[in-house]
């Protein structure tokens, strides 16, 4: 797996005005750089949001071959890279909730919503929960799920374009019949 420290993010840029409306963007280390699309973007916002609460330990955050890692207690506003993984977040208008997890009962979920909402914003299609075991002084462990849902407003166009066929000669044949005895 790769392992990258979100501490050592000098900048974060992207194309248009927040990371919110832009597909990808762009996280500037000191010797490299890593572009992230928008749904992992928003759970890099909700991890760092989660990882200011609690003080002690390690925090990984696992995803698709990826270890997102803050190795030491943070302050979200300690720099300029790190405020630039959540603030857009909040100044979107929307806030960060944590509730039991729907599908493990055992287990956390942390997501942003709009305010007055219960459920994780959908934002293209794209939802996306950070998971979690519930509290432990050894610091996060979590994972980021992300569903994608399809939105079709196309279905009756493609019911009317299919080609109905004719089945035909639907009675058995006694001669395959005789064949196979």
């Amino acid at each position: 797996m790769k392992r990258v420290n979100l501490k050592d993010i000098i900048s974060v840029s992207n194309d248009k005005s927040s990371p919110l409306w832009d597909e990808v963007t762009t996280l500037q280390f000191s010797t490299s750089v890593m572009t992230i699309p928008r749904p992992v973007m928003i759970g890099l916002g909700v991890f760092i949001l989660e990882c200011d609460r609690r003080s002690a330990g390690t925090h990984i955050l696992t995803y698709g071959g990826y270890e997102f890692v803050v190795e030491s207690e943070l302050n979200k506003h300690c720099s300029e890279g790190i405020i630039g993984l959540w603030k857009y977040l909040i100044d979107a208008g929307l806030s960060d909730m944590s509730k039991v997890c729907s599908h493990d009962y055992g287990k956390l979920e942390h997501f942003v919503r709009r305010n007055g909402e219960r459920v994780p914003v959908t934002i293209d299609g794209y939802q996306t929960k950070m998971v979690t075991a519930p509290y432990s002084a050894e610091g996060i462990r979590a994972t980021l799920y992300i569903r994608q849902t399809l939105v079709r407003d196309d279905l009756l166009d493609e019911a009317e374009q299919t080609l109905h066929g004719r089945v035909v000669n639907l009675a058995p044949s006694y001669d395959a019949q005789r064949m196979v005895q």
